[in-house]
């Protein structure tokens, strides 16, 4: 991970490929009905992550369109399309609409999804996918849809239909609306509560299960956040950050041996500078002697955060190393002179006590966990260098 952003900055310039999905447009003229666009997209974003391929997180496009004043659930100009997709460094966009034919009343009645792929560079819609059915299916339907994006976007590794049907979960239309509506929902309380009924319906449904959990630690409460996120499992594509947040979650309850695990088995696979921080934080507040190292190791991805020189400035004091800690306090200040807890402790080392002993309580409170997890960078770092004919 050394020179992480660095490189990361050459592959913005050299562009992995990088793949856009909107919601599908809503052609019925009924605006209850809008979540149901929002669902084939979800499950195309969250195939093409399950197969390895970079694909936009929603908050992301979502901000885009904010800053753009792209108005939600209209259907936006070919201009537009690629005005937001520029914005967000996209090589393909998927886009479309669905339609949903009247119920007789014995049922939901027929929904028809259509999607497009645009390939942002040649200005040309690609390759279109088209399934209809009853809307009781919607499941079976938009796995169908995204089966035939990701073969139409040649996605390495697919396999045939019936096997990538049989790998998607298989969750009521119920289930899916609540998860849906819960994620539109700006209100907080009212998303948890439809969070909450989705997976009172399915118990696994692993995407509601992580949502529900990230906006329980938002909200510090910890214990409940990770019954939620231990039941995000291999091969979910939000699995990591899963795990990051439970670790985040095991640290703010004080149960570091627990949060070492977590940050652990996040930093083998995915190992950004966040991760390795918290890892260190965790084991520094555990008593480990190794917080040291890992410390440092956090600073090869990201030498000019000041955090990550101020833990481990609060490591080596901890262990009366007093000279090295004060460099690293200097290294705070020279990126926020404003920091007093740094000019504090820089203090204190130049001014040591005896020993070092009965400091660990204090320095221990003041260690500095990172929150957020940008999975995103790292994987479009890794796609690039593991394209044929690369370094």
């Amino acid at each position: 991970m050394r020179l992480f952003l660095a490189l990361f900055s050459l592959v913005g310039l050299l562009q992995a490929e990088a793949w856009l999905v909107l919601p599908l447009v809503n052609k019925t003229g009924k605006k209850n009905l809008n979540w149901i666009g929002e669902a084939p997209a979800e499950a195309i974003r969250r195939n093409f992550a399950a197969n390895g391929v970079m694909v936009i997180s929603r908050e992301d496009r979502q901000e885009a369109e904010q800053r753009l004043a792209l108005r939600p659930n209209v259907e936006w100009t070919i201009a537009s399309i690629l005005k937001l997709a520029e914005t967000l460094d996209s090589t393909h966009v998927v886009y479309g609409d669905f339609d949903v034919a009247t119920s007789d009343g014995s049922g939901f009645g027929r929904v028809t999804l259509n999607a497009r792929i645009l390939a942002v560079h040649e200005f040309v819609a690609k390759a279109k996918a088209s399934v209809d059915g009853p809307l009781e299916d919607l499941e079976t339907l938009q796995t169908k849809l995204a089966y035939q994006v990701l073969r139409a976007a040649a996605v390495p590794g697919l396999p045939g239909e019936a096997a990538f049907l049989e790998s998607n979960p298989k969750r009521k239309i119920t289930a899916i609306e609540n998860f849906i509506r819960g994620l539109l929902t700006e209100e907080k309380a009212q998303r948890q509560k439809f969070y909450e009924q989705a997976l009172k319906i399915e118990p696994r449904y692993g995407q509601a299960a992580f949502r529900l959990g990230e906006l329980l630690v938002e909200q510090e409460a910890f214990g409940q956040a990770v019954g939620y996120l231990d039941r995000v499992q291999r091969p979910d594509p939000n699995y990591w950050e899963a795990s990051f947040l439970a670790g985040i979650a095991r640290f703010e309850m004080g149960e570091y041996r627990a949060a070492i695990q977590y940050f652990d088995r996040v930093a083998r696979e995915v190992p950004l500078s966040e991760v390795i921080n918290n890892l260190g934080v965790s084991q520094f507040r555990a008593g480990l002697v190794e917080a040291v190292d890992t410390l440092r190791r956090s600073l090869e991805g990201d030498e000019k955060d000041a955090d990550y020189h101020f833990n481990l400035g609060l490591a080596l004091m901890s262990r009366a190393a007093w000279t090295q800690a004060a460099d690293e306090f200097r290294a705070v200040l020279d990126r926020d002179s404003n920091d007093a807890e740094a000019t504090k402790m820089l203090g204190r080392c130049l001014r040591p006590p005896a020993s070092a002993t009965g400091l660990a309580e204090e320095l221990h409170a003041l260690a500095r966990l990172k929150m957020e997890f940008n999975e995103f960078a790292y994987r479009q770092l890794q796609s690039f260098f593991q394209k044929p004919g690369k370094p």
